[in-house]
Order: structure tokens, then sequence, then C-alpha cells
């Protein structure tokens, strides 16, 4: 199976920087939307058939959290409850993943952010949750 390719609507690409932009502190929130599995099969003189799989998120929406940790615990467990009044009228089925915004760090995944993706996988019943991290860009050395 090849790499998934993700869709992002410009929307929500446009909706997520002007937060990150215009936020002074971390945010982070559920991505919304619905993936799909392609199948292609090639037939050529050298191989019978070959059977290409890929697997197509498109983002179509993203809730923010009022504050940080809002669905999930110190220690990572995500509550079911909040994610749950989080969605309201949303079906669980169309969480793609979550992101999140940071200040002042480096693109890399906490320890904290592997707890807490690992957990929502388990809690969503998807193996197949996607993080986005948003971070500034690296400053530049003079």
């Amino acid at each position: 199976m090849a790499e998934p390719t993700v869709r992002v609507s410009g929307i929500v690409l446009s909706s997520l920087m002007f937060q990150h932009g215009n936020t002074d502190s971390d945010a982070e929130g559920l991505v919304l939307g619905e993936s799909r599995v392609e199948e292609q099969i090639t037939i050529s003189d050298s191989q019978a058939d070959r059977i290409h799989i890929q697997e197509i998120y498109h983002v179509q929406k993203h809730i923010a959290c009022s504050t940080l940790s809002h669905f999930y615990s110190g220690a990572g467990e995500v509550n079911a409850v909040a994610v749950k009044k989080l969605l309201a009228d949303n079906k669980q089925d169309s969480v793609l993943g979550w992101y999140r915004q940071r200040r002042n760090s480096d693109q890399q995944l906490s320890f904290r952010e592997r707890i807490v993706h690992q957990s929502l996988k388990a809690s969503l019943r998807n193996p197949h949750l996607l993080f986005l991290l948003l971070t500034p860009p690296p400053s530049e050395q003079r």
C-alpha cells in the first residue's frame, strides 16, 4: 500500500493558518472529513496484474477546542464524553484525526502527543487517524 494522500480544502487550510497566526497561545482541535480507498489495476505485457491501493483523506472541517487538553487528561487518556460533546452534531465516523498548533517549538512530536494520538486511535476505534502539527517556521540563523 502506498503512502496515504491528504487533501485539505483551501477554506480549512486558511482557517487553520488564520487561527495559528492570530493566536498568542497553543491551540488544538479535531479534524473532520471523509476517507476512501481507491484501487487501480494495471495490466501490462510484463506483469499479469498489478494492484495499487491508495487511501485518500479529504479534510473538510476542523473543530477548535476552547482550551488545551480539552478532550484528554494530563496523562494523555482520551475522555470519550468530551470528544462526543466537542463533535456535537458531527458523527464520530467523520473524525480523521486531530491537530495541534504550538508556539516557540520545533516541528517534532512530543511524548504526550504520541500518547494522546494512540489513545484517540483506541477510543475512536480507527487505526488510521491523522495528526497535524503546526509550528512557526524555524528562525533564521544570522
